[in-house]
């Protein structure tokens, strides 16, 4: 993991960055605090460090112009936009509260059937409002889905991370001397990107987007997302839905299939067009209710009966160092003072503990609060294995100031096991659910804002 993590400093002149949230190859996103308004938010930007800095800083540009006008529900939402002298462009976005559907199927697997449709939905319809702008995202994968704990306390969906997105009908970067790839890229994740995608790299087309969601909503269904070589050969290679999904509409295995056909022509000609046959009038119970309201996508995972302590989400860079001084770096999806979930998201790059031994490891992480660095020791209770995979780290011994940090953190946001369902449509717990996690904010911002008075006078 980078020195940088610890490089917490300002951008723009009004955003205080707090804590590392995720790092990739085109950037690094923070959590920050508006320095007049104490709003909490979430910062993208391409420190001076990064890789290709000058590449993956023209792509957060045209990321801000593609998202900046985009306005759904199911869409991350962008409050503001700049040039830092030292971070260079940066992108402000609301600051979710939540997990990632890439850090959900870790520790599930799978989806219900109407889990699935519910995501799906979500996903399509902000893809057909991004579609309507004439933005194809081409990057849609698990990792980019994010299951948000919404105002009213019920689960949405987000679309995040516009950042390889283009203009439908154009080379990818606009004209010749302006592009943004090279032949032999690779825009998209392999897992899920569509074959045009790798043969066609600067085409821009609706279409992909369509197939990566019908590839999403295949690993959801079976637990795996296809091989390259199936998806390349086509449907008939790869599992039979109608075999492997207990209940499954034939329609809806007919609809998966078209929208994953190789070649771009034989697809459905929009999103909404699969979205009509996927979900179909004969199912329209299961994603007609209100946003989420079927959803509980964070509180229904198996490893929730495993927990002792009060929980929250969140998303963190963590290196896992084992006894012999081998590392993986991972991140987590939720904190409590008894632990860490950790995903690996590809655990045949890593090398992973054993299923079954109780392994005793370090963990290296920002804390919630602050931001700073920490390393506690820790015990790997369970492992759940396959493409990616997921750790269940239980707290050895914390530090005192650790612990309060976590402690703090959790009270204002955590789920305990007893309150896993929220309101679910009662007005009066759901506007009680928005007022807790308006105030759990607020009284946040003033213990972190003591914490640093403190530190300074120490």
């Amino acid at each position: 993991m980078s020195e940088t993590m610890r490089t917490i400093g300002q951008v723009g002149e009004r955003y205080d960055l707090l804590r590392e949230i995720a790092r990739g190859g085109m950037g690094v996103v923070y959590e920050g605090r508006h320095r007049a308004t104490g709003r909490v938010v979430a910062v993208k930007c391409v420190p001076s460090d990064s890789q290709n800095v000058q590449l993956a800083r023209k792509r957060l540009i045209q990321e801000t112009k593609a998202v900046g006008f985009l306005r759904h529900r199911n869409i991350v939402e962008i409050h503001d936009a700049g040039i830092d002298p030292l971070y260079g462009p940066f992108l402000v976005m609301e600051m979710l509260d939540g997990r990632t559907l890439d850090g959900i199927l870790a520790s599930r697997r799978t989806l219900r059937l109407e889990e699935a449709l519910q995501v799906a939905r979500r996903v399509g319809e902000a893809l057909i409002a991004s579609h309507a702008e004439g933005v194809v995202h081409r990057d849609i994968k698990p990792s980019n889905i994010f299951v948000a704990r919404g105002r009213s306390g019920v689960e949405e969906i987000k679309v995040i991370d516009y950042g390889i997105a283009g203009k439908a009908g154009s080379t990818f970067g606009g004209d010749a001397a302006a592009r943004l790839t090279k032949a032999g890229d690779l825009l998209g994740t392999l897992d899920y990107v569509a074959p045009e995608q790798l043969t066609q790299v600067e085409t821009v087309d609706p279409r992909s987007d369509q197939y990566a969601l019908a590839t999403v909503l295949y690993e959801c269904l079976t637990g795996n997302a296809p091989s390259l070589s199936s998806r390349l050969a086509g449907p008939s290679t790869m599992l039979d839905l109608r075999k492997v999904v207990p209940g499954i509409d034939p329609l809806v295995a007919d609809a998966i299939a078209i929208a994953m056909m190789p070649a771009v022509e034989d697809r459905f000609a929009t999103m909404g067009e699969f979205l009509k046959a996927l979900l179909g009038d004969a199912r329209s119970a299961l994603t007609s209710q209100d946003p989420g309201a079927s959803m509980q996508l964070m509180t229904s995972a198996p490893v929730v009966s495993r927990r002792r302590h009060q929980r929250a989400p969140f998303i963190t860079p963590v290196r896992l160092v084992r006894a012999d001084g081998t590392h993986i770096d991972a991140r987590s999806e939720d904190i409590s003072e008894g632990g860490l979930l950790l995903v690996v998201p590809r655990a045949g790059d890593a090398a992973v503990p054993n299923e079954g031994a109780s392994e005793t490891v370090m963990v290296r992480f920002a804390l919630p609060t602050t931001g700073r660095v920490v390393t506690a020791s820790g015990v790997v209770r369970w492992i759940k294995g396959g493409r990616r995979c997921a750790l269940g780290i239980e707290f050895s011994e914390l530090a005192q100031d650790i612990r309060e940090s976590i402690a703090t953190y959790v009270k204002h946001f955590g789920v305990s096991r007893t309150e896993d369902r929220p309101g679910q449509g009662d007005p009066q717990q759901d506007k009680a659910s928005e007022v807790r996690r308006r105030e759990g904010w607020a009284r946040l911002g003033e213990e972190v804002a003591l914490h640093k008075v403190a530190s300074r006078s120490n």
